[in-house]
């Protein structure tokens, strides 16, 4: 393959989910490296590498992405992230370059909406190496694609959040006016592992934890006297809807997110500036008997 410059990111999948929407993949591979201490003299006596390692951070403008990706994972082990870009020089219909990250593991995901701009879904991967490994190439494959596939597709990326509402646990639904923006944070726990004989690293996960924030900009009291905030911290686990208006449509998307509880508000005031209430929050993945994930029945998660 002759060396050429890559330019501009699409067609991102992660096995056969095609991440809609991709706008930035940063990609880095390396060795685990140890360093020795000096026996009296200056400086270190051996820098050694151990193992190896590759992780990659895929990035989109869509909403949808966060739960789908992650159910994604929920019904395989690993998926391999695929990503094409074009051949500088060359019509992007004749060639492109594709890169492959084999036995990818989803560590964390992130979604940001904010009022008047496009979604930021992000998605962090570890590889888990394959015990036949014996280099980087067997982990992390370029290739040219003499006959691609473009493949044009529309997104629920949000433009406008119109809404939010909470409601608790035996109680009524309390409104929330003037959303500004919703932060979500997965991670899952992980950890990675080599033995003597590896060439690269193991990856494994556990269980997710999920953590968030809405921002608000209008202040009201309630019948108590208590802003929102006040009133959420109140209040009981509950179900929290925030709605957005897609590119391109005339009708709401919801985000609706189960077993969420409000722990703490910061309340910001600038000079010349408008006022913004952050409410930060915490979900829970079991309640009772009942455990909760990205598909199946008990959805923690849901964009429709």
């Amino acid at each position: 393959m002759a060396a050429t410059r890559v330019f501009d990111l699409f067609n991102a999948y992660l096995g056969s989910t095609q991440v809609v929407g991709a706008d930035s993949l940063r990609l880095t591979e390396g060795y685990r490296v140890q360093t020795a201490n000096n026996d009296g003299g200056h400086g270190l006596a051996a820098r050694d590498k151990t193992y190896y390692f590759a992780q990659a951070v895929l990035g989109c403008q869509e909403v949808e992405a966060l739960p789908t990706v992650c159910a994604a994972f929920e019904s395989a082990d690993t998926l391999t992230l695929a990503a094409e870009g074009k051949l500088a020089g060359i019509p992007v219909s004749t060639k492109t370059l594709k890169v492959l990250m084999q036995r990818a593991k989803l560590v964390a995901a992130s979604l940001s909406i904010r009022q008047g701009g496009y979604a930021v879904s992000s998605f962090e991967l570890r590889a888990s190496a394959d015990p036949g490994s014996n280099g980087p190439e067997d982990e992390v494959t370029v290739s040219e694609v003499d006959s691609p596939a473009i493949t044009h597709s529309s997104a629920l990326r949000a433009v406008r959040v119109t809404g939010a509402s909470f409601t608790p646990n035996g109680g009524s639904a309390i409104t929330l006016q003037s959303p500004r923006g919703l932060d979500l944070a997965i991670r899952w726990a992980a950890d990675q592992a080599a033995g003597g004989s590896d060439f690269g690293e193991v990856v494994e996960t556990g269980g997710f934890e999920i953590t968030g924030t809405l921002a608000l900009q209008d202040v009201g009291l309630d019948a108590n006297g208590r802003t929102p905030a006040q009133a959420l911290l109140l209040a009981d686990h509950g179900v929290l809807v925030v709605t957005y208006r897609p590119q391109a449509s005339s009708s709401d998307k919801t985000i609706t997110l189960k077993n969420v509880y409000f722990e703490g508000s910061d309340d910001s005031r600038t000079a010349r500036r408008f006022g913004e209430q952050t409410l930060r929050f915490g979900v829970f993945a079991q309640l009772g008997a009942d455990w909760y994930d990205f598909s199946g029945a008990n959805k923690i998660l849901t964009v429709a």
